[in-house]
């Protein structure tokens, strides 16, 4: 008997990979991680996570353009929007987007899952051109209808325009999600020039120098599995201690890499903080309770002036 081949080739005499089952388990597991979370929403621009969500792909070309966009609502079905030719694509040859009643048709595509429109392109579209504006509409307009407008909107990666002239940027947990150190420096250009002359970025990231051997916090509600002397842009994923356990999946960077993007930013006065359990947590919990956190903290406080 010839032994059960999974070729990436379909044929009629042989079951070999289902692709309809990966597209539904690839949905239904994200749909389950929105549900365990607070969020109305999760809006993508990462080309991988569209290509996730909505089983959609338009060569490899554009996977750092930040052309496209995708959208899944609590409840709802995903819809992609995409230039003009990939989204005829997606019309005639995605079924599953098509989200009306009855057989799949290109018009039930185009009016449901699969739609006309573009993102602002790294910043190649002039602001005037209203390409932002109109993204945020389309987006709203489906938050709106699926009755989650007021609920936390969850995306995967921004493309930060300058929205104003502002005293104080903040981020909590933000800047350990750069996925190079050229990200990175991109995420702390954009903050910079969205700050007034001696206006102050406050961000809060990883601590580079928690040590894994310990003291844990699993009594704080969350876990750090990160390699003992990790090299530089490695994986660390944080368990966030729920029923289910939530996975969080950062990178790591040491403290001469935040200071260097930061300075080439354009930053000056870089000053680390520690953090501090509140006089309110503190009198509830008592001072010793926060002595694990305090001697190894897994988090610190960045403060530094344009």
């Amino acid at each position: 008997m010839a032994i059960h081949t999974f070729g990436s080739n379909a044929v009629d005499w042989e079951e070999r990979v289902d692709l309809v089952r990966l597209r539904d388990e690839r949905l239904a597991r994200l749909r389950a991680q929105l549900e365990r979370s607070e969020l109305g929403a999760l809006l993508s621009f990462d080309f991988s996570n569209i290509r996730y969500m909505t089983s959609t792909h338009i060569g490899t070309w554009a996977m750092d353009k930040l052309i496209r966009f995708a959208l899944l609502t609590r409840g709802g079905e995903p819809v992609v929007w995409d230039f003009g030719s990939a989204a005829r694509h997606h019309q005639l040859y995605n079924p599953w987007l098509d989200h009306t009643p009855g057989p799949a048709t290109p018009e039930g595509a185009r009016q449901t899952g699969a739609r006309a429109g573009i993102s602002t392109l790294r910043g190649a579209f002039h602001p005037q051109a209203g390409i932002a504006e109109q993204v945020a509409r389309q987006v709203a307009a489906e938050l709106r209808e699926h009755g989650v407008a007021d609920a936390p909107l969850g995306v995967d990666v921004a493309e930060m325009p300058v929205l104003g002239s502002f005293d104080v940027v903040t981020a909590v947990y933000l800047l350990h999600y750069a996925q190079s150190k050229e990200h990175l420096g991109r995420m702390c250009r954009g903050i910079y020039q969205n700050l007034k002359p001696g206006g102050r970025f406050v961000t809060v990231v990883a601590n580079p120098e928690f040590n894994p051997v310990g003291p844990h916090h699993a009594k704080y509600g969350v876990m750090m599995n990160q390699r003992v002397d990790a090299p530089e842009g490695s994986s660390v994923v944080v368990v966030v201690l729920t029923e289910p356990p939530i996975m969080i999946h950062t990178k790591y960077w040491t403290r001469a890499t935040y200071e260097g993007a930061l300075a080439e930013a354009g930053f000056r006065t870089i000053v680390w903080e520690s953090l501090q359990p509140s006089p309110e947590a503190e009198a509830h919990f008592g001072r010793e309770f926060w002595e694990d956190f305090l001697r190894n903290p897994f988090a610190r406080l960045i403060h530094c002036d344009k």
